[in-house]
């Protein structure tokens, strides 16, 4: 158990609640993707109900994956942004309790502007 300073202490019965409302949802944003046909990516459940989408296709080029990512954003109704450092590229989508799903959905996708197929 860790304190929580706002709100007393979380139990480890919260977090796993939290992961099944996560796992809840991811089911069905897979469900609904499928039936969009978006393209697979990679998901990772987080302990506070979050979800993070990778787009990690190796072999893709830059417009690839940059595609895939702004499919996603669009479908989830986020404001992507695009960080530049060193020539890598990191592109971010992120929906704080997403109004279809109820929980936080991030998407990120990186990648160097050389990387050829």
């Amino acid at each position: 158990m860790t304190s929580n300073s706002l709100f007393g202490p979380v139990t480890d019965q919260e977090r796993t609640r939290w992961q099944l409302q996560g796992a809840r949802a991811l089911t069905d944003l897979l469900t609904n993707a499928f039936h969009e046909q978006l393209p697979a990516i990679d998901w990772q459940l987080q302990t506070g109900s979050a979800l993070l989408g990778q787009i990690r296709h190796p072999g893709q080029t830059p417009a690839d994956l940059r595609a895939a990512f702004t499919a996603w954003a669009l479908y989830l109704g986020a404001v992507p942004t695009e960080n530049t450092h060193g020539g890598r590229t990191t592109l971010r989508a992120k929906v704080e309790r997403h109004p279809a799903y109820g929980v936080d959905i991030v998407v990120l996708a990186e990648f160097y502007a050389d990387e050829q197929d």
